[in-house]
């Protein structure tokens, strides 16, 4: 985002003007909810966001926010609580592959158990265990592999482990009263190969794990964008999860990710996506049906 900002900036402002300015990136993995429900506004004591908007919105008591490594001379940040970094991606991932992946996961199987409220999953042991079996054996066993050079306590099976074991726990707090349907909602997007679930597969494949536990979350999020139809008409969805089949799933996948790697004019960003469906598409496909089989066992969907 700062560099997407920085080159606008640049076209629209002279030269000097952005001598003794830095936009700096961050990484916030603070946990929040939008309450709707006016009887829990009122239980609550919240106050709504404006006397015509009647939502409130909680959010955790949370101050790690990760900043970019500020370089300007002379310079002293205002607000000292910041945590500096050298370098943000690594922890961007740990962000995407790690914390949004998992709270997708658990929306996503939530939903599928009919829970309305996120803390509802954290009584559920088969939920958790398949939570934190991603989160630690899938997740971080490949991003552990990609930034154990860094020489960040993060990225180490210990720190990795204990990462996960503290957004479990927040990730299902009740105080916040975060609702199953938001955390689970555009799933177009949440759904894509490059974006948190399935693109924690590729990564998990890249590294040689197999990430069967992130592919039933996957399956879970196939399964209620089936039920909720949130999605273009275009990608022709079934009228319920018994319709699917092996090769529908894969059909319903690649339509989603919309794989076509001979479109010159697609930026990089696009031609990135297209890679991963080549080489991954097939076996995400399956691992997405063979969780469905496992889900529906399960679940007697």
């Amino acid at each position: 985002a700062a560099e997407f900002l920085l080159a606008e900036l640049e076209q629209r402002c002279p030269g000097t003007a952005l001598s003794k300015v830095q936009i700096l990136n961050t990484v916030i993995g603070k946990m929040s909810g939008v309450i709707t429900a006016a009887e829990t506004i009122d239980r609550l004591s919240l106050a709504t966001i404006t006397p015509d908007i009647p939502r409130a919105i909680l959010v955790e008591e949370f101050n790690r926010i990760l900043i970019s490594r500020v370089n300007l001379a002379g310079f002293r940040r205002g607000i000292e609580v910041f945590i500096e970094k050298e370098d943000l991606l690594p922890f961007e991932e740990a962000k995407l592959y790690g914390h949004n992946a998992i709270h997708a996961l658990i929306a996503y199987l939530a939903d599928l158990k009919g829970y309305q409220v996120m803390a509802e999953a954290g009584e559920d042991l088969r939920i958790l265990q398949t939570a934190r079996r991603a989160f630690v054996e899938e997740s971080g066993a490949a991003l552990v592999q990609r930034y154990r050079h860094f020489g960040d306590p993060l990225f180490t099976p210990e720190g990795y482990a204990d990462y996960a074991d503290d957004l479990l726990r927040r990730i299902v707090n009740p105080n916040l009263n975060d609702l199953v349907e938001r955390v689970g909602r555009d799933h177009l997007r949440k759904l894509g190969i490059d974006d948190r679930l399935y693109g924690t597969m590729c990564l998990a494949l890249e590294y040689g794990v197999e990430p069967e536990n992130l592919a039933l979350g996957a399956a879970a999020g196939l399964l209620s964008m089936i039920k909720r139809k949130t999605v273009p008409g275009e990608l022709r969805l079934p009228e319920k999860a018994a319709d699917l089949t092996e090769e529908g799933v894969k059909d319903l996948l690649f339509g989603l990710w919309g794989g076509d790697t001979q479109d010159a004019q697609k930026d990089t960003q696009d031609a990135q996506k297209d890679v991963r469906v080549e080489k991954y598409g097939k076996k995400l496909a399956a691992l997405t049906w063979r969780a469905m089989q496992t889900l529906g066992l399960h679940s007697h969907l």
